[in-house]
């Protein structure tokens, strides 16, 4: 599944681009909630055919100060009502101010159903993870699989390849925790040698990146 971006204050123009993810295939799309508003995602839910991933733009203005009253576990009530399917609460150890018992907080509260258990949206823990941050997130979400986990930034600038990034979330739940995981996947000139002369190759598949990535990643590391 790949979500992409079709947030705009236009309605209709939103409505067209998610018209084009539709008909070419796509099968979900990130919308920017507090960009649009009830009435924009309302408008987008009634035609849509794509999954609606939430993504909560601003949410540090609306509740991380105190006196705005603003809970995530009152405020979520009102977007599922609206039909969100997907909804990112932030995760362990993330990048922005939000306290790891605030993640806990908001996955718990879209563990529960409004009216049936089928109305409950999939969490999505993002912002910053990455593999090491996996075996934390497993246990303070009571070890279920049954949740997102967004480690775009921690796949995408591994310092040594995207597939190592990619290879960090299983192998950090293999058993061997963070300071296992880190010592198996670090740098080793004899791998970085052979990352480098795959780049350089073009399209072949390098250590299990798939072969978009290998593609779109001609030459070799510069500041990873």
């Amino acid at each position: 599944m790949y979500a992409f971006g079709i947030s705009h204050a236009d309605p209709e123009v939103m409505l067209r681009n998610h018209d084009i993810v539709a008909g070419a295939g796509g099968n979900a799309a990130v919308i920017n909630i507090n960009s649009i508003g009830y009435g924009g995602f309302s408008f987008l839910r009634k035609r849509s055919r794509l999954v609606l991933h939430a993504h909560r733009n601003g949410w540090d203005i609306l509740t991380r100060h105190p006196g705005l009253g603003l809970d995530f576990r009152v405020y979520q009530q009102f977007w599922r009502l609206l039909g969100v399917d997907q909804f990112q609460i932030n995760g362990v150890g993330a990048k922005y101010w939000e306290p790891d018992e605030s993640f806990v907080r908001s996955f718990q509260a879209l563990q529960q159903p409004l009216f049936a258990p089928s109305d409950r949206p999939l969490p999505v823990a993002g912002s910053g993870q990455w593999g090491g941050q996996a075996p934390e997130t497993f246990a303070r979400t009571g070890r279920t699989q049954d949740l997102l986990y967004l480690c775009g930034g921690g796949v995408i600038s591994h310092p040594v390849r995207p597939c190592f990034g990619r290879e960090s979330r299983p192998a950090s739940l293999g058993g061997g925790g963070r300071r296992h995981f880190a010592g198996d996947l670090r740098p080793r000139p004899s791998r970085t040698r052979t990352i480098h002369r795959q780049v350089r190759r073009g399209p072949e598949r390098c250590l299990g990146c798939s072969p978009i990535t290998a593609t779109t990643l001609q030459g070799p590391p510069t500041s990873w």
